[in-house]
């Protein structure tokens, strides 16, 4: 997966948070 350098960091966030079952919730914040 190739997603933006400046958004690496909080996509890393959002897969540990998917993770543990928050995935769409963390996905609304994060974008």
């Amino acid at each position: 997966m190739k997603w933006y350098p400046w958004l690496r960091p909080p996509f890393e966030q959002l897969v540990a948070s998917y993770q543990a079952g928050r995935g769409h919730h963390a996905l609304m914040v994060q974008a």
